[in-house]
């Protein structure tokens, strides 16, 4: 299993359109840092003694909650996005008809499932992490004047590992509908249209 996943971990590095969509998913999180970058640096400096925040006006919160919400949030949104990436690396083979030549070399179609698998799962986590890192070093510049140590304690770390899981288990079904429908778009509509019903209903759930 380790060669068969490092192969299949190869072929994904080797890819141009893997590395196109990594570098447009990984440009827009620093977009999207960027734009409230100003606005969350100025509500972090105008925090009352008492912890208190107004990142939106007329909507005070305890300092530390909100910041790490927004963090871990700005996180979460971005993971919409990755599915694009699990889909491109599932259907590169459906698009360039290598599938039948990896059955050839692994007839044993269990481990080349679990090889593709685990590999996606590998590189997405890598791409998580670095996402999350982008997040915590734009949140450092905004705190580092009040409280940089928010950023490493037990809660905001809880947060990057859920986005993480999140990021990870949200490609692989990703990956998982787009070998089934051997079709990239297809594997990239059905799984955000799965995970939109779901948030909807989750949301009426708690209202």
């Amino acid at each position: 299993m380790p060669a068969a996943t490092r192969a299949e971990l190869t072929k994904i590095l080797t890819l141009p359109s893997v590395w196109i969509v990594t570098g447009v998913i990984l440009a827009l999180h620093l977009l999207v840092q960027l734009q409230p970058a100003k606005l969350l640096a100025d509500a972090v400096a105008n925090i009352t003694p008492e912890g208190i925040i107004e990142v939106f006006i007329g909507e005070p919160q305890p300092a530390a909650e909100a910041i790490l919400g927004l963090l871990a949030g700005g996180e979460l949104q971005m993971g919409l996005f990755l599915p694009v990436l699990a889909a491109v690396i599932a259907g590169q083979e459906f698009r360039s008809r290598q599938l039948g030549l990896t059955v050839l070399a692994m007839p044993r179609t269990v481990r080349m499932v679990a090889a593709k698998l685990l590999a996606t799962a590998l590189y997405v986590l890598a791409v998580a992490t670095l996402i999350a890192g982008i997040s915590t070093a734009f949140m450092y510049v905004a705190v580092k004047a009040w409280n940089p140590g928010l950023l490493l304690t037990g809660a905001a770390f809880h947060g990057h590992g859920r986005f993480i899981t999140f990021a990870v288990l949200f490609c692989l079904t990703a990956s998982a509908i787009t070998t089934v429908a051997r079709n990239t778009l297809t594997g990239i509509i059905v799984t955000i249209t799965a995970v939109a019903a779901a948030i909807t209903l989750s949301g009426r759930d708690a209202r």
